[in-house]
């Protein structure tokens, strides 16, 4: 009885530390077949839970949002994964064979079964990471960007007043802002824009994009701005019309507020991309426009009528405020340099761009002459000769110009200008 009690554990050690590793080497010479087949059915079952979190992606985007960074890369290692274990199946079915379909080769046997075991362990550890339903997105993110603004903005609460009118009334698709040059249509545009940029189940819209155009219009570079800014990728070499396809199929189901900054034609929408037309509009169905521009003709070939807003220049209280916060409070300590200031501010001619680059440029003056000396480049300028109604933005660039640091950076300006 005491030779069996002897015996036992070194018959269990036996078995367990020596039989059974060597029984595992030697089935993976003689059974390669079981090995790459356990393989495959856990790999067919991967394959079927990428496609199902593929397909709950899909779903969230079209309702707006956004797979996480740990969603996107589980599904590119099990993707790998998945791949690696096709290249072990492929491996296996093209190994050389003999009678009745077998395989002598023990060395190839072993690798391929060694591997194929390998795998399906790194199959079913990808597999218990699976993203679930609750981690699988991130919380809604801003449907828009907020923009930096100027610190001191004056007389635009009105039109901006009327603008949240249209929108939230919900009756109209596009609204122009038409004024000259400086008189405040962008600072206007990017309220708005930050006014509705905010997390998405707090607004009205699902998206808020804002797009600088120029006079030099671009097609391509306007699709691409927004598609970055709706999180899609249009690759360089698609042409304008899959571009146009890619971003109507993403938009089509969205409400949205479009924000066209400084256009100076027409601006085809359906080129674009954008859906508009004869759709039912409403507070439930809001796809709307709002476009900036010099031009009034600009609005109405863009089918903006009743809504066009009209910056008119600011008056005088509103431009003193503006030009005080802009060239400091000295203005109120010395009574001569006050009167030549407000010599300046009229000069202005009420247009914001203009008082806060003067205001910028005299906040360093603190002599009364040199207030005098602008004072009278601005009566003896000959810029009202020039036919232009945006004549008094020349005489303040040259105020700006005239005060640069030195005579290299007026270069630089002249430079760019001409550029």
């Amino acid at each position: 009885m005491a030779q069996y009690d002897l015996l036992t554990p070194c018959v269990t050690l036996f078995v367990s530390e020596i039989w059974r590793p060597i029984k595992k080497r030697i089935g993976y010479c003689l059974k390669p077949a079981t090995h790459v087949c356990n393989l495959e059915k856990s790999a067919v079952d991967l394959e079927d839970t990428i496609d199902t979190v593929q397909d709950k992606i899909k779903v969230g985007e079209r309702a707006g949002k956004r797979p996480r960074t740990q969603t996107t890369r589980w599904i590119e290692s099990a993707q790998s994964v998945h791949d690696e274990s096709q290249r072990i199946k492929n491996d296996y079915e093209a190994r050389s064979t003999h009678a009745f379909g077998c395989s002598w080769n023990c060395i190839s046997n072993y690798s391929i079964s060694s591997a194929a075991t390998q795998k399906l362990i790194d199959v079913d550890g990808i597999k218990r990471r699976t993203p679930q339903d609750d981690s699988m997105f991130c919380l809604l993110p801003p449907v828009g960007r907020e923009l930096p603004l100027p610190p001191n903005i004056v007389g635009q609460n009105e039109y901006k007043d009327r603008i949240l009118y249209y929108i939230r009334q919900g009756t109209v698709r596009i609204i122009g802002i038409c004024g000259m040059g400086g008189s405040g249509k962008t600072t206007l545009l990017k309220q708005v824009n930050n006014m509705f940029s905010c997390a998405a189940e707090t607004h009205e819209f699902d998206h808020v994009i804002y797009v600088e155009v120029g006079q030099q219009q671009n097609l391509k570079t306007i699709q691409q701005s927004i598609a970055s800014q709706l999180g899609l990728t249009l690759a360089q070499d698609e042409n304008t019309l899959s571009r146009s396809a890619s971003l109507y199929s993403f938009l089509k189901e969205r409400k949205f507020l479009l924000l066209i900054d400084d256009l100076w034609q027409t601006l085809d929408l359906e080129k674009v991309g954008i859906p508009h037309g004869c759709r039912k509009i409403g507070p439930q169905n809001r796809k709307m426009i709002i476009i900036t521009t010099r031009l009034q003709q600009v609005c109405h070939s863009m089918k903006v009528q009743d809504q066009v807003i009209l910056l008119k220049r600011l008056k005088f209280n509103e431009a003193w405020t503006l030009f005080e916060a802009n060239a400091g409070d000295r203005l109120n300590k010395n009574a001569q340099i006050r009167c030549y200031a407000k010599i300046i501010v009229e000069k202005c001619g009420g247009l914001p761009l203009a008082l806060k680059i003067v205001g910028q440029a005299m906040a360093s003056k603190e002599s009364e002459s040199e207030w005098k000396y602008v004072v009278m480049l601005l009566e003896q300028s000959k810029f009202h000769k020039v036919p232009d109604a945006e004549r008094d933005l020349y005489s303040v660039l040259y105020i700006s110009y005239d005060h640069l640091q030195n005579e290299r950076t007026q270069q630089c300006f002249l430079f760019f200008c001409l550029d």
